[in-house]
């Protein structure tokens, strides 16, 4: 005669020794997931950081080059927090605070010297920005909500717009030192540089309030 009760109890043993096994899968797996996503949302606010006043200094010294010293551009750099010696003009966060106690009319005759006196000088050779780290952990970005991923993503594409622009402003800088130029030419070459200026400028404040708000949403 056959015993079932040890087949069963074996049959139990084999099928619960499985689902442990599986559930303990499933839990290393979401663990591992966990950090993953923990790991990748520090470093990648951590590189978004320090990008951060990069894209506020380029912004600054753009639009001091332009001539666009107003209340809404020192507004918007002091906001970023911002300590930065900038060409072609030093600017601080005590020297903006000073500017903006101003009354309009005084703040419009300041912003004007400022201007005069940068009269003729450009910003230089403009350092591209990249986010080697989100580069790296691309495949990561699939952890986060849609949210961010769509955030991050947009930041992405902007960031990757600003080095096509700033490429193209560059290659406009370089060619300012040849002495064959016509007259003709030459202002055309700086009509050039000022349309990347005001491009690349926009670009780099709209990235920056961008960054702002992810690293704000990704640090809760």
């Amino acid at each position: 005669m056959i015993k079932l009760e040890p087949m069963i109890y074996t049959g139990f043993g084999v099928v619960l020794g499985f689902v442990l096994g599986f559930l303990g899968t499933l839990l290393t797996e979401f663990f591992k997931r966990r950090r993953s996503k923990k790991d990748f949302k520090e470093g990648l606010c951590a590189q978004l950081r320090e990008v951060q006043p990069r894209l506020a200094g380029i912004y600054g010294s753009l639009s001091i080059a332009l001539g666009k010293i107003d209340r809404d551009m020192l507004s918007w750099v002091h906001s970023m927090k911002l300590e930065w010696s900038g060409d072609p003009l030093e600017i601080t966060q005590t020297k903006i605070e000073e500017l903006l106690k101003l009354g309009n009319d005084e703040l419009a005759k300041a912003t004007q010297l400022l201007i005069a006196r940068q009269s003729g000088r450009k910003v230089k050779y403009i350092k591209k920005i990249s986010l080697p780290f989100l580069e790296n952990n691309f495949h990561l970005i699939p952890l986060l909500d849609s949210n961010h991923q769509r955030s991050i993503l947009d930041i992405w594409t902007k960031i990757n717009w600003l080095k096509e622009e700033i490429d193209r402003c560059n290659f406009f800088f370089e060619r300012t030192f040849d002495s064959s130029l016509s007259p003709e030419n030459w202002k055309i070459l700086h009509e050039n540089i000022n349309k990347s200026y005001e491009v690349i400028a926009k670009l780099c404040r709209d990235i920056a309030e961008s960054v702002s708000k992810i690293i704000e949403e990704l640090s809760k």
